[in-house]
């Protein structure tokens, strides 16, 4: 399956059409979908049936680039949101027999979400900033801000079944942060670390009950874990 060249909408002169961020969606009757987001701003959405794709929908929200997609499984209810280069992020509803529904978007300040992750009614975006932003996908407000990083933020990790979030960027730190709960409101910097002379690229909570830490490199080929106690 090849995705369309063209979204249907144009691309300013001076960009090249891509696409950029990528979701695994569950609609209402258990059916998985593929959501892509294009430089267009546009978000494509592809279905499978018998080993074969289509193009079943596109959601045309944004005004700009996508730049990331993180469905949440776990919110209440279940939805897609969309990110992009202008700081808005766009929150769906779980895809029915009518497909999706457009609840509304998050309004942030203009600058480049360059990672996305949901859980629950969580929506966690990191910035071009270092800053990372924790919006509420019901009541579509934003919840906290952390002025995490010093330099842009490369990747998000929510932990399955702990309030824990890590991230990396590329002022080469790691940091796992504990998230609000009904318990305790406040964010904490649990663990840091910088790994010198590498640009960090990705992260992940991972192992048997996701207590270990992985991170990986730009042009390196091995990845870091470090084990959370």
């Amino acid at each position: 399956f090849f995705l369309p060249a063209s979204s249907g909408r144009p691309v300013p002169a001076d960009q090249q059409s891509f696409f950029r961020g990528i979701a695994l969606v569950q609609s209402e009757d258990q059916r998985e979908q593929i959501c892509v987001g294009t430089s267009a701003g546009d978000v494509l959405v592809i279905t499978t049936e018998s080993g074969n794709f289509s193009l079943a929908d596109t959601l045309s929200v944004h005004e700009s680039s996508i730049t990331d997609l993180a469905f949440s499984s776990t919110g209440r209810p279940p939805f897609l949101a969309s990110s992009d280069d202008t700081g808005h992020i766009s929150v769906w509803s779980t895809p029915n027999a009518d497909g999706y529904k457009h609840k509304g978007m998050l309004r942030g300040p203009t600058c480049l979400i360059s990672s996305l992750c949901a859980m629950e009614n969580m929506v966690v975006a990191g910035y071009a900033s270092g800053h990372i932003r924790i919006f509420d996908s019901n009541a579509m407000v934003i919840q906290v801000e952390i002025a995490a990083h010093v330099r842009s933020i490369n990747a998000l990790a929510l932990h399955p079944s702990k309030p824990l979030l890590a991230s990396v960027a590329e002022d080469t730190v790691v940091n796992v942060w504990s998230l609000p709960t009904a318990d305790s409101p406040d964010v904490a910097l649990l663990f840091a670390t910088a790994v010198s002379d590498q640009l960090l690229t990705g992260v992940t909570f991972w192992g048997p009950s996701h207590d270990n830490l992985a991170v990986s490199s730009y042009d390196v080929d091995h990845i870091r874990v470090w084990t959370l106690m």
